[in-house]
């Protein structure tokens, strides 16, 4: 009985992991999205016009691949961030499930 228990404990730490990596790719996916249109929008944005409006083109092409540069550094840190935070939920729970078993119900009268 007890190996069917722990068996149990198992699958369901399994099907934990596979949760969590699942949704941890939804993440980076949302993340890659958001940072993608931040880095095609670098031109659009205020302070690169009043770059552009007030200095010359050259100054613009710098401006924009050094805020390229700092949106591609804060992408890669966010995902690093992402990854932590949910090796660390997965940490967290995985102990949870080594410690305790899955039993069956019990009925009191």
């Amino acid at each position: 009985m007890l190996r069917i228990r722990r068996i149990q404990s198992w699958a369901t730490a399994e099907d934990f992991v596979l949760y969590t990596d699942s949704a941890l790719q939804s993440e980076y996916d949302e993340i890659k999205s958001k940072y993608i249109e931040l880095i095609e929008g670098i031109s659009n944005e205020k302070s690169m016009q009043q770059i552009l409006g007030k200095q010359s083109e050259a100054a613009f092409v710098a401006a924009c691949t050094e805020r390229k540069k700092e949106l591609e550094t804060a992408w890669q840190s966010k995902l690093e961030q992402t990854r932590r935070v949910y090796e660390n939920r997965k940490q967290y729970l995985m102990k949870m499930f080594s410690f305790f078993m899955w039993v069956e119900d019990l009925f009191i009268p």
